[in-house]
């Protein structure tokens, strides 16, 4: 799950929307094996993409997956978003 999301970030480098279909594989992956700071992260990495007024939703779904599990270190990254 980690390649898609590291995949997604490589296409959105060299043109913009081009990563979030495997931004959004990613989170989907993650979610189905449980490996929920991984869908967490994802989810930050789509809403930096998606238009502002769709990103609070995104972010706060990070936010709580986050709490959720601890997950301090990507707590801060989301509050310098």
């Amino acid at each position: 799950m980690p390649l898609w999301r590291l995949l997604g970030e490589a296409l959105e480098v060299r043109k913009a929307g081009l990563g979030l279909e495997a931004l959004e594989r990613a989170r989907d992956l993650s979610r189905a094996a449980g490996m929920r700071l991984e869908e967490g992260r994802a989810l930050m990495a789509i809403a930096r993409r998606l238009p502002t007024e769709q990103q609070q939703a995104t972010l706060k779904e990070a936010r709580r997956i986050f709490e959720e599990c601890g997950g301090a270190r990507e707590l801060a990254a989301l509050d310098a978003i």
